[in-house]
């Protein structure tokens, strides 16, 4: 029944190749989360959160701004806690006008930064 049973469940995908290979999207997200300096407080968004918690101070990205000078924002999927589309939009759109510039993009992913001098 075991032997039946690992074919027929999703440990089956255990021995495909294409489960192991890392996608454009994942090599995005790596790419995105390495242009953030160690030890810098950033905004992310939450998917992203967890890549950086280990050399960064890290807030979820919602929809009040925090004044993070980096910002980490995966703006192709709406997720907790942007609800819609509109917020995501929104949220960008404060961005650009707050003095923040896009310092990396790449399959919806964003790095935002702010200079404050």
């Amino acid at each position: 029944v075991a032997v039946w049973a690992s074919g027929r469940m999703p440990f089956d995908r255990l021995i495909h190749l294409s489960e192991y290979r890392t996608s454009d999207y994942q090599r995005a997200q790596e790419a995105a989360v390495a242009v953030v300096p160690n030890g810098a407080t950033v905004e992310a968004s939450n998917s992203l959160a967890p890549h950086l918690v280990d050399r960064a101070r890290v807030m979820l990205l919602d929809a009040t701004p925090h004044g993070a000078p980096w910002v980490v924002f995966d703006e192709a999927y709406v997720e907790f806690p942007l609800a819609t589309a509109a917020q995501v939009e929104q949220r960008a759109a404060w961005l650009a006008t707050h003095g923040y510039r896009d310092v990396f993009s790449r399959d919806g992913i964003d790095v935002y930064h702010r200079s404050d001098s």
